[in-house]
């Protein structure tokens, strides 16, 4: 296949260039004649994979988008979850801000940590992980 055509016509019709990119597609490119351009025209050859492969083309970018995105993002939203309702008073816990403390107080939307020589209230989705945990 040819990667560009030049057509002329013998009588005083436009000149057209037909390009060929990849993928099938064709672009007729008019030359300029008098100074004006008439149109560009694009059109899919047939062959290929057509409708089918578009359509399994999408189902792979869904799948590889899924375990490469929101599978992990799950996973990590389910372990959050888990450690926060997992905590107890005496816990030692570092958050996500990275300040260690002991757990002091649990309430159902924050914890009150013991830090140095003090205490800070934190909201439970602010604690990162429990200091000593295997996991």
């Amino acid at each position: 296949m040819k990667v560009a055509d030049f057509h002329h016509d013998l009588d005083d019709t436009p000149t057209w260039f037909v390009v060929r990119p990849f993928f099938g597609l064709t672009s007729r490119l008019p030359a300029i004649h008098g100074g004006t351009v008439s149109f560009v025209v694009f059109a899919q050859e047939s062959g290929g994979f057509g409708g089918t492969g578009s359509l399994i083309f999408l189902a792979l970018m869904i799948g590889v988008f899924y375990f490469l995105i929101i599978r992990p993002q799950r996973n990590r939203a389910k372990k959050q979850k888990d450690l926060s309702q997992s905590l107890e008073i005496g816990h030692e816990v570092r958050t996500i801000g990275g300040i260690h403390g002991t757990v002091v107080s649990l309430n159902d939307d924050s914890v009150v940590l013991t830090v140095e020589e003090g205490r800070l209230r934190v909201s439970r989705r602010a604690i990162g992980s429990r200091v000593g945990d295997d996991a």
